[in-house]
C-alpha cells in the first residue's frame, strides 16, 4: 500500500512539474511590447491592445479586416505613414 501512496505522490508531483513548465510565458523577462513602423501595402494581425499611431505630417489612411473563424484582426496600411505599438 505504501508503495502505491508513494508512486501516486510521485506521479502527482511530476505532473504538476510538467504543467508548470509547459504553462511558462515566452516573454519570461516582462512585456514584450515593440513598435513596428508600418509599410505601405503589408497586412499586420492586430490583437487586443494593440494601437495604430499615424503621424502628424503625413496622416495614415487604413483599411480594417475582421476575420470571425478564426477570429482574427489585420490592419493594412494604403497610404501615409503609422507605427504598430503591440503589447
Amino acid at each position: 500500500m505504501k508503495k502505491i501512496h508513494l508512486f501516486l505522490v510521485l506521479t502527482v508531483f511530476a505532473a504538476a512539474v510538467l504543467v508548470g513548465g509547459c504553462s511558462s510565458d515566452s516573454s519570461s523577462g516582462g512585456n514584450s511590447s515593440s513598435s513596428i513602423p508600418m509599410e505601405i501595402g503589408i497586412e499586420y494581425l492586430v490583437s487586443s491592445g494593440d494601437s495604430v499611431v499615424s503621424s502628424e505630417a503625413d496622416p495614415a489612411l487604413l483599411s480594417v479586416r475582421h476575420v470571425s473563424e478564426p477570429e482574427a484582426r489585420y490592419v493594412t496600411l494604403l497610404e501615409g505613414s503609422a507605427v504598430l505599438n503591440t503589447d
